[in-house]
């Protein structure tokens, strides 16, 4: 499963900086899946933090800065260090950005959030977070390597993440940001996996509304092509029914092993793709998962949020549930019919010809999915009228 749409995230286009500051900034660093030796930051391993931590090696590098494996000088487990661009250091929208990352981090604790363990600064215009290390692959290169997954795997993956925003939402956070490429599947040393969830980056606080208005602009959207609510993706109020949202998403493409939504859509056709098409129902996607799940998946993909779940605890236990159920046994074979002798066969019968074997059906082709049917329809009808349209319906 490609991670192409995972790297659009439009959060530097929705951060609010007025114009005679924007025109002083620096270019962010592109978003890179991979380490560069471009940046220079490579050449930071074995540098030592603050007198405290010594880089050990560098694991990646995003839009706001590089991320290394550390060690503290005086022991312990190795952590996870995340140093802020130095060239970022005088736009206080990002500033802003990367404090509440610790904020969060450091409020929201739960065995299925990757741990804040302090923070510091390298000097003034570099502040970094010390974070739980993680060495387990991400939800997205397990998807890409091993496509679908078997159903139940999926809701006990489904469900650490609802505890995940379960947790969130008690301390008054919304990810915003669910995706692949955000969790992490950490073995647990007993065959399972342990959910962790990433970058709080651009998560809202609902208990304060300042602090929001300055880092998004009223409309304006922040999050990820494919995994935003309809709400979301118009830049329309969030809460915990938009990250639920992007739980039923997940859901479905880890049960699917393939993308809902085509990964080279636009943002600003994702809306009206979500307005027309409608999801495949689990149940066609694994023909042996429950009626029940079918059903949860479907309510999480609920393009009203309040036609949505609102418990992301309550979503938790019924994956969990699902997830626990034992396998039906297969019925037993009814009893055998007492063979029966055959007619003789006239010496003149003609030999009856062998039977055919029933045609397989046509494999399901990608481009017989709902998306075609989007790219379809926005070919035949203007974008623009159709989006209006559609937001209109949507906001009544």
């Amino acid at each position: 499963m490609g991670s192409g749409r995972q790297r659009t995230i439009m959060g530097m286009a929705a951060i609010e900086v007025p114009d005679e500051l924007r025109a002083t900034l620096p270019d962010a660093p592109p978003v890179m899946e991979e380490p560069s030796d471009a940046t220079g930051y490579r050449g930071w391993v074995g540098r030592l933090i603050d007198d405290r931590y010594r880089l050990v090696r560098l694991i990646a590098e995003g839009g706001m800065g590089a991320v290394y494996e550390a060690r503290h000088v005086d022991g312990g487990p190795h952590v996870a260090l995340k140093v802020m661009y130095a060239e970022l250091g005088d736009n206080a929208a990002i500033v802003q950005r990367f404090a509440r990352e610790v904020q969060i981090g450091q409020r929201v604790k739960h065995p299925n959030v990757v741990g804040a363990l302090a923070t510091g600064f390298i000097d003034a215009s570099s502040p970094y977070l010390v974070l739980e290390l993680v060495t387990g692959p991400t939800l997205s290169h397990a998807m890409w390597e091993q496509g679908a997954f078997p159903w139940r795997r999926a809701a006990r993956i489904g469900a650490q993440v609802a505890a995940a925003i379960g947790a969130a939402w008690d301390a008054g956070f919304v990810h915003r940001d669910l995706k692949p490429d955000n969790i992490v599947l950490e073995p647990d040393g007993r065959g399972g996996e342990t959910v962790k969830l990433l970058d709080f980056g651009i998560a809202h606080d609902r208990s304060t509304a300042g602090l929001n208005a300055k880092l998004t602009g009223f409309g304006e959207v922040l999050g990820t092509v494919g995994y935003m609510a309809p709400e979301q993706s118009v830049g329309q109020g969030v809460d915990v029914r938009s990250d639920l949202y992007a739980i039923g998403v997940l859901l479905w493409e880890m049960i699917a092993g393939f993308p809902l939504f085509d990964d080279d859509l636009e943002q600003k056709d994702y809306f009206l793709v979500q307005m027309r098409e409608k999801p495949a129902p689990i149940s066609e996607l694994a023909a042996d998962a429950p009626e029940a799940l079918t059903q949860l998946v479907a309510s999480l993909l609920a393009l009203k949020q309040t036609d949505r779940p609102e418990d992301p605890n309550a979503v938790r236990d019924q994956l969990l549930a699902l997830s626990e159920r034992a396998e039906a046994a297969p019925a037993p074979a009814p009893p055998a019919a007492p063979p029966m002798a055959a007619p003789p066969m006239p010496a003149s019968a003609p030999v009856p010809p062998p039977a055919m074997a029933p045609r397989s059906p046509p494999a399901t082709s990608r481009t017989s999915l709902p998306i075609l049917l989007a790219g379809i329809g926005l070919a035949l009808f203007g974008v623009t009228t159709c989006l209006l349209a559609a937001l209109v319906l949507f906001l009544r």
